[in-house]
């Protein structure tokens, strides 16, 4: 993966490997943590509309917070697959601390990558 920073040109968000705009959104995750809990409660909500609750320890569940409540998009870009040099998934990082949003790309599903 080329950049963790997120782009947007004209609204639209853009791929982090190629810069093309044919991202397809696909699992969210959803990460409800009080402050430096050791535990998370992780709301996965798949495309066929099944929904997974989970309560793991934060260091594990792939919060991109490590202090509070986060959220990871999956997405693939139909350009990259098509070329072959995609991962299956790239995933936007939205975190907050301190009032400040934070958002990154990783390309596994883990908190640095």
């Amino acid at each position: 993966m080329r950049s963790n920073e997120v782009r947007v040109e004209d609204g639209d968000l853009l791929c982090p490997n190629c810069n093309e705009v044919y991202l397809h959104s696909d699992t969210v995750y959803v990460y409800n943590r009080e402050e430096d809990a050791d535990k998370v409660s992780v709301t996965t909500v798949h495309t066929n509309d099944e929904v997974v609750r989970s309560m793991p320890p934060n260091d594990l569940s792939g919060n991109p917070s490590g202090r509070r409540h986060g959220i990871k998009i999956a997405f693939y870009c139909e350009m990259c697959q098509d070329w072959g040099r995609s991962p299956d998934r790239y995933y936007l990082n939205i975190a907050q601390h301190k009032g400040v949003t934070f958002m990154y790309w990783d390309d596994q599903y883990g908190r640095d990558a």
